[in-house]
């Protein structure tokens, strides 16, 4: 979770970079992902924290876009609802049974991931560079 002097100092940082002194983030579209249910940040206030005092960057210049509907997961409500205690830290018992029931006990990693490439040829990959 961003802390709000954390976001000041990168606003700070891109106007610097940027030459733009009296902008916002250096004039730059920027676009914030996140989970309102993360840990906040250590020390400080999140961005959009209501106890944040006067009007900061985040509260200028975003208007939250709230996504409630999983899409991966929207015709497995149960399942849904399970990862969403995991995320919470508050998995039951029988939680933990369906998570491994789930879990492939002995495999022959070589085979599975000849299966994997099969089933997923015509997915979308991601590439972290």
């Amino acid at each position: 979770m961003l802390s709000t002097r954390v976001f000041d100092q990168i606003n700070a940082r891109l106007n610097q970079i940027m030459g733009t002194p009296d902008g916002y983030l250096g004039n730059l579209a920027v676009c914030l992902v996140g989970d309102f249910a993360q840990l906040p940040p250590v020390c400080g206030l999140a961005i959009f924290d209501s106890r944040f005092h006067g009007v900061g960057i985040f509260q200028k210049l975003f208007r939250p876009i709230l996504l409630t509907i999983s899409q991966r997961q929207r015709n497995d409500e149960e399942f849904a609802l399970l990862l969403n205690r995991a995320r919470l830290g508050a998995l039951t018992p029988e939680d933990v049974i369906a998570l491994n029931s789930r879990c492939l006990q002995s495999f022959r990693r070589k085979t599975l991931l000849q299966e994997l490439a099969d089933e997923f040829s015509e997915a979308t990959h991601l590439f972290p560079l």
